[in-house]
């Protein structure tokens, strides 16, 4: 089966409501946030279970990490589609996923690839999928707890990352984010 196949069948799971079919897709490999296209909508699982009002498989896929912040071919949200749909405790489940002071994510391109870092502090790590173009099914995936973590730029991206999580009301201890790293403050003093 084509990865395009693939993304079609989650997509059909996900709007008919079966989180036992959407698990066994996701089980196989298929990329959470892959697309199914139809006439250019460019609909995510998660969208197609928020527009038809799947309130489980929403859950379901929010807890396996789907994407909140894609946008379809028209530019709408999943959350834009529960919406228009009149799903209003998903528009609300989405709302918080999005406000989820646990996970920071942040974008960025590198030539026509996209670099999606997910900074999951309930975990402790670092996510980084390169994709094929903005939305495109991913091509290589790395996880990296937050200690491993020592390249500058690296740590500079983390701290902007646990900045993010504090003003979203996060509550992780820096201490336990950067564990190997002592404030000059709390450095012993040299006798």
């Amino acid at each position: 089966m084509t990865p395009q196949e693939l993304n079609k069948n989650l997509c059909d799971a996900a709007e008919g409501g079966s989180v036992a079919k959407v698990s066994s897709f996701l089980d196989q490999r298929v990329d959470i946030n892959g697309r199914h296209c139809l006439d250019g909508c460019r609909y995510t699982a998660l969208m197609k279970a928020a527009l038809k009002g799947r309130l489980e498989v929403v859950r379901f896929l929010l807890d396996r990490g789907a994407d909140v912040t894609l946008l379809d071919g028209e530019n709408k949200t999943a959350e834009d589609l529960a919406r228009a749909g009149n799903h209003q405790e998903i528009v609300a489940i989405l709302q918080s996923a999005v406000k989820n002071p646990d996970k920071i994510i942040f974008y960025g391109q590198i030539g026509d690839r996209t670099r999606q870092d997910v900074y999951d502090f309930t975990m402790r790590e670092r996510v980084t999928m390169i994709r094929q173009g903005k939305y495109g099914a991913v091509d290589t995936t790395t996880i990296t707890g937050f200690s491993m973590i020592e390249d500058k730029s690296d740590e500079s991206t983390l701290r902007k990352a646990f900045n993010e999580h504090l003003r979203r009301g996060g509550k992780t201890d820096e201490a336990v984010v950067f564990p190997n790293r002592l404030p000059k403050n709390k450095l012993p003093r040299p006798e």
